[in-house]
This record gives structure tokens, C-alpha cells and sequence, in this order.
């Protein structure tokens, strides 16, 4: 299902899932252009703004991707 849809460095995304984890909101999205084009970024509010930037390391990537498979098994 498709949420929104988000241009990044001038490509655009569909938003395909938006999860809460540790009171960080992420996104999974996929690029409209390349189906297999799939990214995850955190939302960020900055000065009333808010941004998708990448994720900080493999830890939060792993922590991201184990909560998206324990909502998706159910």
C-alpha cells in the first residue's frame, strides 16, 4: 500500500511503510522509477522543518528492518 510519495535528491518514492521505533518515525520506500530501488530513512524535525536523512550505521538499519518483519509476520 502506498502512504505518500517523497522526492529525494530528485527521485521520486513512494512512502510503502512509516514504523515507530524508540519514538524514531522511519520510512521504507520504494522508487516509482525502479521497483527494486528500496531505502529506509528516518524523519527528523529541524527549526519547525521536517527531513528524511539515512540511517547512522548498520545497527539501526538491523534494528529497523527486525521491527518491519516482527509487523509484516503477523
Amino acid at each position: 500500500m502506498i502512504l505518500d510519495t517523497v522526492l529525494i535528491s530528485n527521485e521520486e518514492y513512494y512512502v510503502v511503510e512509516k514504523l515507530k521505533v524508540n519514538s524514531q518515525e522511519y520510512y521504507i520506500l520504494v522508487s516509482v522509477a525502479d521497483e527494486e530501488n528500496v531505502c529506509i530513512r528516518k524523519r527528523i524535525n529541524e527549526l519547525g522543518e521536517d527531513y528524511l536523512i539515512g540511517l547512522a550505521d548498520e545497527e539501526e538499519f538491523n534494528l529497523v528492518m527486525y521491527e518491519y518483519l516482527k509487523k509484516v509476520e503477523k
